[in-house]
């Protein structure tokens, strides 16, 4: 979209979402090999199960970058490469180039 948010929950694949002007949420386990959310302004949040397998490249250009659980790997500066529960069933691609991005933990 181009401007818009994006909320996708209970997803059934592998996700590829991309918006310029918007925010993106994401709740659930994540499925298929590569998964990917990308937003040029506006935040990303994650809320996944804690005991998912995903490896995480996550880039916030001009932002931060949060999470609420364990991730082993670089979880330094606004460039992470970072792994949940290693070794990783999932791979999962998060970028802003202003905003905020959190992975918390799925209630």
């Amino acid at each position: 979209t181009s401007n818009g948010d994006i909320e996708l929950e209970s997803i059934q694949g592998a996700v590829d979402a991309d918006t310029s002007n918007g925010r993106i949420h994401y709740e659930g386990g994540p499925v298929g090999t590569n998964n990917s959310l990308r937003t040029s302004n506006g935040s990303i949040t994650v809320r996944i199960p804690a005991e998912a397998s995903i490896a995480f490249e996550v880039d916030a250009k001009e932002g931060s970058i949060r999470s609420s659980l364990p991730l082993t790997g670089d979880t330094e500066g606004d460039y992470w490469k970072a792994t949940l529960n290693p070794p990783a069933t999932t791979a999962m691609s998060l970028r802003t180039s202003n905003g905020t991005i959190r992975i918390d933990r799925l209630p």
